[in-house]
């Protein structure tokens, strides 16, 4: 955590106003460089050892989702780290730990004694769900191979728990945890869809080999109609009651004749995610646009459907420049989120219109 801070500080120092006329002190530039290497240093130690503990699960997706050395094209693959993580957290038994902890969620009643002993299970509750979206994006981003074979999520059971009981008061400690929780049950979801996603583009390219490779996919498109504008009709659909669920804020319906403003019912967890709100709606945006650009690998004939997902994917290119540049000119918050939000979208947009 101090290597991913020492990245990040100079360049919040310069942008921070100072604070009763005093300013953070500044660091000697070769710190970060050191702790960087240190840092790398306790990543390689863990594939030395023999016991490990939670605390070095975190420590790894951590490492995947901040690039302690940017720019410089010698950083980590953030692909294989998040895989080396997936094998310690398997080392640990953390997926017989939430297979039990899923089953007691589906069986017991909301805040019974059983429900209640959940709470123990957060911690490695919540860095399982970090891990399978961070290999879900990363998979979907990069076109690499999707870790098959592990054990599903509840993120359903943990949102529950998490959002049990009074909301915290904002600002508090307790509420940040609340935010940071919800935000990555919501990405959990998310990246469901890209995996969905990836086996569609799996199935539509070669049936056979896609079910030898993952017979699973067998019973999961029984009775569906592999064509691509089933894949799209599908898929945007889910994408639209996700971002309705998730990232929808209202919009204006007009004014009662009272004079006050009527705005619809918004997202259910949206206010739950407080500062991670934007990034929800950067991520939903990069699994639009790569939903939708899948139609420039089928032809270009003229069809409606086939038009509205351009648009579709054009809108999503469109809303994430405008989010980064938005993020650009006030609070610079997308400038210390994870570099898989903000590398993905990027990529997606080189990769699906050559924007350079």
């Amino acid at each position: 955590m101090l290597a991913i801070a020492a990245r990040f500080y100079s360049r919040y120092n310069a942008r921070r106003p100072p604070i009763a006329g005093k300013i953070a002190p500044p660091i000697d530039p070769l710190v970060p460089i050191h702790l960087a290497n240190l840092a790398e240093a306790h990543l390689s130690h863990t594939l030395l050892r023999r016991r490990y503990a939670l605390t070095d699960v975190q420590a790894i997706l951590l490492l995947a989702a901040w690039s302690l050395r940017p720019g410089s094209g010698s950083g980590l693959d953030a692909w294989v780290v998040t895989g080396h993580a997936a094998r310690v957290s398997r080392r640990l038994g953390v997926h017989k730990i939430l297979a039990q902890a899923a089953e007691t969620a589906r069986n017991s009643e909301q805040g019974s004694p059983k429900w209640q002993k959940l709470e123990a299970f957060i911690p490695q509750w919540r860095t399982w769900l970090c891990w399978f979206t961070f290999d879900g994006f990363l998979s979907l981003g990069f076109g690499r191979p999707q870790s098959t074979q592990f054990e599903t999520v509840d993120e359903y059971g943990f949102l529950q728990m998490r959002l049990q009981g009074p909301p915290p008061w904002p600002g508090s400690a307790s509420s940040q945890a609340l935010y940071g929780d919800v935000y990555i049950a919501g990405q959990v979801q998310l990246a469901q869809i890209g995996r969905d996603l990836i086996n569609w583009g799996e199935m539509l390219a070669d049936p056979e080999k896609a079910i030898y490779g993952d017979p699973r996919l067998a019973d999961i498109f029984r009775d569906t109609e592999l064509s691509v504008k089933t894949m799209f009709s599908d898929l945007n659909t889910r994408l639209d009651e996700w971002c309705r669920l998730w990232v929808w804020t209202g919009e204006l319906l007009g004014i009662s004749r009272h004079g006050s403003l009527i705005f619809p019912l918004g997202s259910t967890y949206a206010l739950y995610l407080g500062p991670s709100a934007r990034v929800a709606r950067l991520q939903a945006e990069h699994m639009r646009l790569c939903l939708n650009s899948y139609v420039l690998k089928v032809g270009t004939k003229k069809d409606e459907a086939i038009g509205q997902c351009l648009r579709n994917a054009l809108n999503a290119a469109v809303s994430t420049i405008q989010t980064h540049h938005e993020s650009s000119q006030t609070d610079f918050g997308l400038s210390f989120a994870t570099d898989v939000s903000k590398s993905l979208s990027m990529s997606s947009l080189v990769s699906t219109f050559g924007i350079s």
